[in-house]
């Protein structure tokens, strides 16, 4: 009965050594998945920055940073709330995607029938 639990003990050691080598390949290739994972992320950062790059360049082309805008209200009724600078209640889309304006205005003037008021205007991203 002795010789029976050593030989089982034995074997089972056998086992647990050959489960060993699987576990250390399925640790290996999880290893090289990760690195692999790793790589692409690494990769996707570099398109994002080259992207924001590309972006920024074409915003500055555009001239998207002193644009000439104007507030234009009726001439007899009396300017409520016209903002003299801060943000505008107004969004620009460009390629799928809201900007927002910020405005400084200067003193309206009487155009006919109407106020209007020359200003600068900045198109800042979200």
């Amino acid at each position: 009965m002795v010789l029976l639990l050593v030989a089982a003990g034995c074997s089972s050691g056998n086992a647990s050594r050959r489960g060993g080598g699987s576990l250390e390949a399925r640790a290996e290739e999880l290893e090289q998945s990760n690195q692999a994972l790793r790589e692409q992320l690494r990769q996707k950062d570099a398109q994002v920055e080259q992207s924001f790059a590309s972006a920024t360049q074409a915003e500055n082309a555009a001239g998207l940073q002193n644009l000439g805008c104007t507030a234009v209200m009726p001439a007899k009724a009396a300017p409520k709330g016209m903002p003299r600078s801060g943000e505008v209640h107004a969004r620009l889309g460009l390629t799928h995607q809201s900007y927002r304006m910020t405005a400084t205005f200067s003193s309206p003037r009487n155009t006919g029938n109407w106020r209007v008021a020359p200003g600068t205007c900045t198109v800042a991203s979200p």
